[in-house]
């Protein structure tokens, strides 16, 4: 809700993005909400992937995940790429990724999506 309420609220206040301010609230909303939803598909993708044996799997996971929202987020500031086509790519990202986390549940049934001792599949 805050975050479609960030952007109704630039929308209806200044729809041209005239002021800078705006245009940085914008990208930043973008960048950091969708940024948010691709660290976390990376996070689960992360532990399909990655060895059981792994010493400190869970805290990679983790880490990985703060760096890929920091990228995300980073993405978002590109000065030559506008804001909504940051959003669809971002969008997009994070689809296959889900769907690629979908997918190994379907093949490999049984194992825990949130288990981070879960054994590797790959």
């Amino acid at each position: 809700m805050a975050i479609t309420g960030n952007l109704i609220w630039l929308e209806r206040r200044d729809a041209r993005r005239s002021h800078a301010g705006n245009r940085l609230m914008e990208r930043a909303t973008v960048g950091v909400a969708l940024g948010c939803v691709v660290a976390s598909a990376a996070y689960f993708a992360a532990n399909r992937v990655l060895p059981a044996g792994l010493p400190a799997r869970s805290s990679l996971e983790f880490r990985l995940f703060l760096l890929v929202w920091a990228l995300c987020s980073s993405f978002a500031f590109v000065p030559r790429v506008r804001p909504r086509s940051s959003a669809a790519l971002l969008s997009a990202i994070s689809a296959a990724l889900f769907l690629g986390v979908s997918a190994t549940d379907l093949i490999h049934p049984g194992v825990p999506v949130f288990n981070s001792s879960a054994p590797a599949h790959v």
